[in-house]
């Protein structure tokens, strides 16, 4: 990061040498693509870069003279996250490994300043994306500053150019701009585009130029065309691995499991309706792709619960039926913000699967009313300490349960689901056996989480803890734990990595099993090969496609229909 930063050493050295034009040698140019996979110290190396140049900062604030005059300089770095609990992250890295060096500044909720003083008088400003974008709607203080230095944490949070997370992060006044995410394509390499386009580096300093010169060229699928993109990352993205660390192997496995009987019928008979349902859109008169979407995601819906619950319906269960494990999903998913803007007509989020309204409506007869489905009553309304017959949970919790038994005490869990139901069985199942057993979900608050995250890392007594993959999947240590579960595929495989990276990262002294587990024969499958698919689409492919559609064409794919 120092050498970018070096007006004599960023366009020089064999580690940046390049096949991009020449003229890029003409400007200097400033910051780049951390790449490091998680648990790599992204985090640390940033730190101690604004701690070494903190003259630097210093002298940039009281000799810089800002072309625009509302615009006021500072030697302050100012580092934007995903989410509260990643600020407290950064302020213990910085207590922990740097003491008192850095004057560090909050800029979220009641700790906002009211004033231009505070950003001016400090080393290092911390705010969220939310808070970010909300600044940029008022035109508030943080766009009012000519900063020293930009540093987007889990940056892929901007990967989506039409959202006020994207918008708000770009129109920031810097010269140093720099992206941090352990997986800068989530799904596609166009991904990358709206990163380029925030770091505007020499000679694709915008979006349409990126991809017109790096990513159109892949599409012709020659190996010389990949050139490019490969000269572009050379020079500007870093990009480690575990492999740089002295970790202890891991192993990654992966469970089948069989429906039982009763569930295997629900099973079918949801797929039996979803496909009469198809055929009746089909023979009439409303073919649209959003019908289509909203048929095939409730069908896929309904037997990824049915994988997960069987043939359980407690009150606990139902309610939460289409609810997303956290409500933050809603505000960072950056293409349900994208689509709150004038498109009336969306029902569900095509990347996270959410329903879009609490007023949506049902898409097939005889389902409950959504707004149940995300009401704040959902978890209130749970007895976790009311007791359940084990056997009548699910073939895969009680897999999930003899996996964990199994593994013999003193061993630590981290178990990921994404669905507010799941979380509430695993924690009965695991109660009811008499384990120790923590939650943390998107309602937990900071500081519960902090509680609950401080009592799994320290206390040996506590040896499961369940969290929903929202919410643990970013940006926080939890190598106290020798056992990862991912209780269902995600649509998202970063995500999944994601969340895995909390045990298996810097600090990690124990060999760390991952389990995963499937249900044979079913939608689980096919997600799973669809996975496998984006990733390589990610890597090897400039995909276009509008929201819809692309996922219509995911749930057709998941379900094994053809709708003509």
């Amino acid at each position: 990061m120092l050498d970018r930063e070096n007006e004599s050493l960023s366009d020089n050295g064999s580690l940046y040498d390049t096949y991009l034009s020449p003229s890029s040698q003409l400007t200097p140019n400033y910051g780049g693509l951390i790449a490091d996979v998680m648990g790599m110290g992204k985090t640390l190396s940033t730190l101690v870069t604004i701690l070494h140049t903190l003259g630097s900062a210093r002298d940039f604030a009281d000799f810089n003279f800002s072309q625009a005059a509302q615009e006021t300089p500072t030697r302050a770095t100012l580092v934007v996250v995903p989410s509260r609990q990643l600020i407290d992250n950064w302020k213990f890295e910085i207590e922990r490994h740097m003491c008192e060096a850095l004057h560090v500044t909050v800029f979220h909720g009641e700790q906002k300043p009211q004033g231009c003083k505070p950003l001016i008088d400090t080393d290092l400003v911390l705010t969220t994306y939310s808070t970010l974008a909300s600044d940029y709607k008022k035109s508030g203080l943080l766009h009012k500053m000519e900063w020293y230095r930009v540093v987007l944490d889990e940056a892929h949070e901007i990967r989506n150019s039409s959202t006020h997370y994207f918008r708000a992060a770009s129109t920031l006044n810097t010269s140093r701009r720099w992206c941090l995410t352990g997986t800068p394509i989530q799904n596609k390499l166009e991904d990358l585009s709206s990163l380029a386009d925030f770091l505007r580096l020499p000679p694709y300093s915008a979006k349409n130029s990126f991809r017109k010169y790096i990513l159109e060229p892949l599409s012709s699928g020659g190996m010389c065309d990949s050139q490019p993109l490969r000269a572009y990352l050379r020079r500007y993205c870093l990009r480690r691995t575990d492999k740089c660390l002295d970790l202890p192997p891991s192993t990654a496995t992966t469970i089948y499991q069989t429906l039982s009987d009763q569930e295997q019928k629900l099973y079918d008979a949801i797929l039996s309706r979803a496909k009469w349902a198809l055929d009746d859109i089909v023979s009439g008169n409303d073919k649209g792709a959003l019908k289509l979407y909203n048929v095939l995601f409730t069908a896929t819906l309904k037997m990824r619960m049915v994988c997960n619950h069987g043939t359980l319906s407690p009150p606990w269960a139902f309610m939460g039926y289409l609810a997303p494990q956290d409500r933050e999903i809603d505000a960072s998913c950056e293409r349900c913000s994208s689509l709150d803007e004038g498109c009336e007509d969306i029902q569900f989020c095509p990347n996270c699967r959410r329903p879009f309204r609490a007023n949506s409506p049902s898409v097939s007869a005889g389902s409950p009313n959504p707004t149940c489905w995300l009401g704040d009553g959902i978890i209130d309304a749970i007895d976790l300490h009311g007791s359940l017959q084990t056997d009548l949970f699910s073939t895969k919790l009680k897999a999930v349960r003899k996996q964990v038994l199994e593994a013999g005490a003193g061993t630590k869990h981290l178990i990921f689901s994404q669905w507010i139901p799941t979380l509430y069985g695993l924690v009965h199942i695991f109660r009811d056996a008499g384990v120790s057993t923590l939650l943390i979900h998107g309602k937990t608050s900071t500081l519960e989480r902090t509680r609950l995250i401080k009592t799994f890392q320290e206390d040996s007594q506590a040896s499961v803890l369940i969290m929903s993959v929202g919410t643990g999947a970013v940006g926080l240590n939890l190598t106290a734990a020798s056992h990862v579960h991912v209780v269902e595929p995600h649509w998202n495989p970063s995500v999944e990595a994601q969340a895995i990276a909390r045990a298996i990262r810097m600090g990690q002294m124990k060999n760390v099993i991952v389990t995963r587990y499937i249900m044979k024969g079913t939608v689980e499958e096919s997600i799973v090969a669809l996975q496998t698919k984006k990733q390589t689409l990610a890597k090897l492919t400039f995909d276009t496609g509008n929201g819809v559609n692309e996922n219509l064409e995911d749930f057709k794919a998941v379900l094994g229909v053809k709708v003509d």
